[in-house]
């Protein structure tokens, strides 16, 4: 099985390919969120 570079996905396929990796998110407010990714909605909205 091969690696697969991350810049030659779509977004979408890298926020799925994340799915139950710890990730990290740093809002525009500065607050940031560290935690493990469960799934997404048609939307990206994040759970």
């Amino acid at each position: 099985m091969s690696a697969t570079n991350p810049s030659q996905l779509l977004p979408l396929e890298l926020v799925d390919k994340c799915i139950g990796s710890r990730i990290h998110i740093v809002m525009k407010t500065d607050k940031e969120i560290v935690g493990t990714l469960l799934g997404f909605d048609d939307f990206v909205s994040i759970f």
